[in-house]
């Protein structure tokens, strides 16, 4: 379970991402939107720090595209076959990413990284976000979990549990509903876990979606504290 401090103006904050501002974890913090800016105030301390905008920090091309190509679907434990995209995700915090995204004839797609930036970056190498075929014809899903550093600058994930945890620049690019609107069914875990809802032939917005919930959270105090 992901340890978070509870605001005063009752967002749920998780603990890496106050230490990743400079502010010590284990006390109330207040955070407010300011224009282009997020004030923190913590224990007497401030921090103003740049608010993200995707839409003019993140370039997405794609650079290749195999009409055919296999696979290994780790989730299925079994090869997959189908079309795959190459993109180049050029971001102005952290850098150039490659990324792969995998769409199978079932419908799910698959979107992994290739080639990051090094340093903090690393462990996101090979990582990936599947994207499930929702009840909503010509739609997939995925469920919301935006990425944080821990006290030992681990690369951790915070799963959303509540519409109002979700980040407005993850909301105002893509559709969120509830886990169940989007299966259909209300009988498991994920039922009231919000996830993005994606036309599943918008492979560009896959890719962009896995940029805002993976690294645009640990890009720095460089800004991008839009997570909380």
């Amino acid at each position: 379970m992901v340890k978070k401090v509870v605001g005063k103006s009752g967002l749920r904050v998780p603990k890496g991402i106050l230490e990743n501002v400079g502010l010590s974890a284990g006390a109330v913090a207040s955070i407010k939107e300011s224009g282009n800016t997020i004030i923190i105030e913590h224990t007497g301390e401030r921090k103003e720090i740049a608010a993200a905008k995707p839409e003019k920090e993140l370039d997405i091309r794609c650079v290749e595209v195999r009409e055919k190509d296999t696979w290994f679907d780790f989730t299925e434990r079994s090869m997959k076959e189908g079309k795959v995209r190459f993109y180049r995700a050029r971001h102005k915090a952290s850098g150039d990413w490659m990324l792969k995204v995998m769409a199978d004839p079932s419908g799910k797609a698959t979107v992994k990284v290739s080639k990051c930036p090094p340093g903090i970056y690393s462990p996101l190498e090979g990582d990936s976000m599947v994207f499930q075929p929702s009840k909503r014809e010509g739609s997939v899903y995925n469920i919301i979990s935006t990425a944080y550093l821990d006290e030992k600058r681990n690369i951790r994930r915070d799963q959303k549990e509540h519409l109002e945890e979700v980040p407005e620049y993850i909301s105002k690019e893509s559709e969120i509903v509830l886990w169940s609107e989007a299966t259909g069914k209300d009988n498991a875990r994920y039922a009231n876990h919000p996830v993005t809802l994606i036309q599943k032939d918008d492979y560009a917005m896959m890719v962009k979606q896995f940029m805002l919930q993976r690294v645009f959270p640990i890009a720095g105090a460089g800004g991008h504290c839009k997570t909380i």
